[in-house]
């Protein structure tokens, strides 16, 4: 009995042995080695601070900068700037499915009450000379009753000149939804570009941004996927909209946020450095 329990003790120190050497022998995952791949890395989240960010959309949101103030809709996701009363950014996805025939436009502008005194104000806006432009457009959110609804809340909107929000900034907005109907799902970052010393508007707290952006990302796990960006002035504009368009890093460098912090080293070089017009106006 002793000889039998002796040999089974022996056995299982073997095992024991083998898998701990086969632990510490086995290759470790390295920001080189993940870099090869072409799918996002696995990062986990809280390595960027991404804990507060929904779980559907944290291989495509950018970094927050303040997590109390990250704001999930329906639809959307948002981060509030309390000091220019204006999202920093609003991130979300657009598919063919979701387009077309939907929810009527419901144009009921409202206050985030959770945001309390720093939420914008709808009688704010009125007789301002600015309209509310959307960040997430409405028409994007068509697809349910929620959706929509959210959309209209007011940390979804920043100042802009009615000659731009109805002009330019529209026509860019069709031609994001021609992008998802041609390529089918693609990821969604917009906002206001924020810095210190902008206008106020009228006597409120709210910041009239300059400059806007449009952040578009394909995924393509073959291949890593494509991106680009429009900056566009806070201004009329009867340009092409591919005179608009930009790579994501420069834009990056303008509003010092991450946009897609879980890409590679690799993913980031090809998607966010560089950008193919002839992919994304193939028909233009």
């Amino acid at each position: 009995m002793r000889g039998y329990r002796f040999s089974l003790f022996l056995l299982c120190t073997i095992v024991v042995l083998a898998i701990v050497l086969f632990i510490n022998c086995s290759p470790t995952t390295s920001s080189s080695s993940s870099a090869t791949t072409s799918s996002i890395v696995a990062i986990p989240p809280t390595s960027f601070g991404l804990s507060s960010v929904p779980e559907a959309y944290q291989n495509y949101s950018p970094l927050p900068i303040a997590k109390e103030y990250v704001f999930d809709y329906k639809g959307f996701i948002l981060e509030f700037d309390t000091r220019t009363r204006n999202a920093t950014w609003v991130c979300y996805m657009l598919c063919r499915a979701q387009l077309g025939d939907g929810v009527e436009r419901s144009s009921n502008f409202r206050m985030e009450n959770r945001l309390g005194d720093l939420s914008p104000r709808d009688t704010e806006y009125r007789n301002s000379g600015y309209d509310r432009g959307h960040l997430a457009p409405a028409a994007d959110m068509s697809f349910s009753s929620q959706s929509m609804y959210d959309s209209f809340y007011l940390t979804n909107v920043s100042p802009q000149l009615p000659s731009f929000n109805r002009g330019i900034w529209k026509q860019l907005e069709e031609q994001i939804r021609d992008f998802a109907i041609e390529k089918d799902t693609i990821w969604v970052v917009t906002g206001p570009v924020l810095k210190e010393g902008l206008v106020k508007m009228g006597n409120t707290n709210i910041s009239v941004p300059d400059l806007f952006y449009k952040v578009i990302y394909k995924p393509n796990n073959a291949v890593g996927g494509q991106g680009i960006a429009f900056l566009m002035r806070n201004e009329a504009g009867s340009n092409p909209l591919t005179s608009y368009a930009v790579n994501i890093d420069s834009v990056e460098a303008l509003t010092n946020h991450n946009f897609f912090p879980l890409l590679s080293n690799q993913q980031e070089r090809k998607i966010e450095s560089t950008f193919d017009v002839d992919y994304w106006f193939s028909d233009y």
